[in-house]
């Protein structure tokens, strides 16, 4: 199984920093693997609707590469609170973002 690489950065809110993973692309939109299966949420918080689940080893497009600070979620082994947007089957959504790979 090959191993998650993330860039870690520091995410500036109201009150305090979060840490996570951030891309590493500068584009407006990127690639990335998902590592498990993983639900696409309507907002950034493990509490929102579950709009879909993307399986595992999908490669999805990333619409803004800038992460988003949201709720706190343990998926992937790891807990975190950065959350990406993307599209699922024409669902704008949040996917959190211990379960994704930077892929391009």
């Amino acid at each position: 199984m090959k191993a998650a690489v993330h860039i870690v950065g520091a995410v500036a809110l109201a009150g305090g920093i979060v840490f996570g993973t951030v891309s590493p692309a500068s584009a407006d939109t990127a690639k990335y693997q998902v590592l498990e299966a993983v639900n696409v949420r309507a907002t950034a918080t493990k509490s929102s609707t579950a709009l879909g689940v993307i399986p595992k080893g999908t490669i999805i497009t990333i619409n803004d590469s800038a992460p988003v600070a949201g709720g706190t979620y343990t998926a992937c082994g790891v807990t975190e609170a950065i959350w990406y947007r993307t599209t699922w089957h024409g669902a704008s959504g949040y996917v959190v973002a211990s379960c994704l790979e930077y892929a391009g």
